[in-house]
C-alpha cells in the first residue's frame, strides 16, 4: 500500500470484478457500505465514443461516522461518499485508490469534523490492508 496526501492506493493481482468484490467486502468489516457503482469507462464510451481501461468508481460511506459529522456540518454531504477508484491495469492486475476523508474534508475548512476524518482515514487504511 502507498500513502499519499489524497489517497491510499494499492495494486491486486486480479481481475476487476473479483477484486471489488474484494474491495467491497474489506470496506465492510470497517463499517463501510458502497452506495454507489459507476462504470465510468463505460459511460465515457456510451457519451462520447472514447474506449478506456475498465474502470469502476465506488462510493463508499461510514453511515456513522457519516451522521456523527452531519451533526457537526450539514455541508459534509457534499463530499460524501468516499470514492474509490478501481482501474484494470492489465489483464489480472488492478489500481485502486481510496480517497482520504481529511483530504477531502480540507475543502471545507471546518476544523471540527477532521477528529471524523481521521477517524474515517484510519478505518479505510485497515480496510486496504485487509485487501
Amino acid at each position: 500500500m502507498k500513502d499519499t496526501n489524497m489517497s491510499f492506493d494499492l495494486t491486486m493481482n486480479s481481475d476487476l470484478d473479483t477484486g471489488i468484490q474484494k474491495i467491497t467486502e474489506a470496506l465492510k468489516t470497517e463499517g463501510f457500505g458502497v452506495l454507489t457503482r459507476i462504470d465510468f469507462d463505460q459511460k465515457i464510451k456510451e457519451k462520447l465514443g472514447h474506449t478506456l481501461p475498465r474502470t469502476v468508481i465506488l462510493g463508499a460511506c461510514n453511515p456513522t461516522i457519516a451522521y456523527e459529522a452531519y451533526v457537526q456540518d450539514p455541508n459534509m454531504l457534499l463530499l460524501v461518499p468516499c470514492n474509490v477508484v478501481v482501474t484494470e491495469t492489465s489483464n489480472q492486475e488492478l489500481s485502486a485508490r481510496f480517497i482520504k476523508p481529511s483530504a477531502m474534508l480540507k475543502a471545507l475548512e471546518n476544523p471540527s469534523l477532521l477528529p471524523f476524518a481521521k477517524i474515517a482515514d484510519l478505518m479505510l487504511e485497515k480496510a486496504v490492508t485487509k485487501i
